[in-house]
């Protein structure tokens, strides 16, 4: 989710334009019942701090193999899919070639 914020300025779904940020992350682990202190200690394992707060996405990041690490985002509303390193601005995402055993078909 931090490439397609920081890189592309976007934080909605490139198809459907759905928001793809969810709750902050310490006032989530506040919600499910963490003390401030725990919530706190919870909320910077993920980057999170008073100054950069940050918040959880929706995106679901597809590993495939042949590479350690996020090859695709997948939109959770839509189910459209584009490759992480080759963002496209036209709306030819659909085209992109999705890999064969993540299709819904």
């Amino acid at each position: 989710m931090k490439y397609l914020n920081e890189v592309h300025g976007s934080k909605v779904c490139p198809a459907c334009g759905k928001d793809l940020e969810a709750d902050d992350i310490y006032e989530h682990f506040l919600k499910i019942g963490f003390s401030e202190v725990e919530a706190l200690d919870k909320a910077s394992m993920f980057g999170w701090t008073k100054e950069t707060p940050k918040r959880f996405g929706r995106c679901i990041g597809v590993e495939t193999s042949g590479y350690d690490g996020v090859s695709w985002w997948l939109c959770p509303y839509c189910e459209t899919a584009w490759k992480r390193f080759e963002w496209s601005d036209s709306k030819e995402i659909a085209d992109m070639p999705f890999p064969k055993e993540m299709r819904h078909e």
